[in-house]
């Protein structure tokens, strides 16, 4: 009887200390997580910007060509 209830006790003991910890990783994996989508986020906003700059300045130099012409 006694050894069940300290095992009881024991794995209560183990069981309040891991929570935390384990509820601490949960948190730095959710903003690690959340830092890596805005990266990628901003990552794609740029590269749509760089794609946007290159597509209209390919449209001002062909609008310059059929301008000499």
């Amino acid at each position: 009887m006694y050894l069940a209830i300290f095992i009881l006790v024991i794995l209560s003991a183990i069981a309040l200390f891991l929570f935390p910890y384990m509820n601490q990783k949960r948190k730095i994996r959710q903003d690690e997580m959340h830092d890596r989508k805005r990266q990628q986020f901003e990552e794609l906003l740029k590269l749509i910007s760089d794609k946007n700059i290159d597509q209209s300045g390919q449209t001002k130099r062909n609008d310059d060509d059929a301008a000499e012409s």
